[in-house]
């Protein structure tokens, strides 16, 4: 129904070098990483919203005074107003991306690159929680 197919990564052979040495690369698609969140019921639950963030008109409860969290701090609203403007259906997704280069032994060839993904509407609590990202 949601197209969970989708969640699967696309396996692309990338050039290194000229044509010395040809790797494998995993890509994931992040509109189905972002879907995969939103289409889960037990994670989109109103316990597990932030409280000064009303997700369906998509603004700050309260008036935002001070820099904060990410969906209600300063720079929200003037980003919010470039990117999506008064149109109703455009919907900001106010998220924090995390990207980590591990290397996986001493000569540095094996090497893992993570995007880890939170949406910064739900509350401190389920952010620390792994499922949540």
């Amino acid at each position: 129904m949601y197209n969970l197919k989708s969640l699967n990564p696309k396996i692309c052979k990338i050039h290194i070098w000229g044509k010395i040495l040809l790797i494998s690369v995993a890509i994931f698609d992040m509109k189905a990483q972002v879907l995969s969140i939103l289409y889960t019921t037990r994670l989109m639950q109103p316990k597990h919203f932030s409280p000064n963030y009303a997700i369906f008109s998509r603004k700050p409860t309260s008036p935002v005074t001070q820099y904060g969290e990410v969906h209600s701090g300063n720079s929200f609203k003037p980003a919010r107003t470039k990117y999506c403007g008064d149109d109703p259906y455009n919907v900001p997704f106010p998220m924090i991306l995390m990207y980590d280069k591990i290397h996986l032994d001493i000569q540095s060839l094996l090497a893992c690159s993570p995007v880890i993904m939170w949406p910064t509407f739900f509350n401190e609590e389920c952010r620390n929680i792994l499922k949540f990202t």
